[in-house]
């Protein structure tokens, strides 16, 4: 019966031990996962920084556009 009582034990210890290394590894793994998406969000603002200013950029070069396009309606009607 001794012999039974200690694998119990050995076996209720091991398994312990291999709780205690998943949870550890799971706690990496969240850590390591928290890191990327911080990066991955981090890229994704500086894109729609850059992706706004863009947008702001070629508004301007419409606007410019609409009033060349009005002043050559303008000159056509004219001449």
């Amino acid at each position: 019966m001794r012999f039974v009582d200690e694998m119990v034990e050995y076996c209720t210890a091991s398994t312990l031990d291999c709780l205690h290394e998943q949870l550890s590894l799971a706690r990496e793994a969240l850590v390591s996962n928290e890191e990327k998406l911080d990066k991955i969000r981090q890229e994704a603002e500086e894109e729609h920084v850059k992706m706004v200013l863009k947008v702001q950029e070629l508004e301007v070069k419409l606007q410019e556009s609409e009033h060349k396009v009005q002043s050559l309606r303008q000159v056509q009607v004219r001449g």
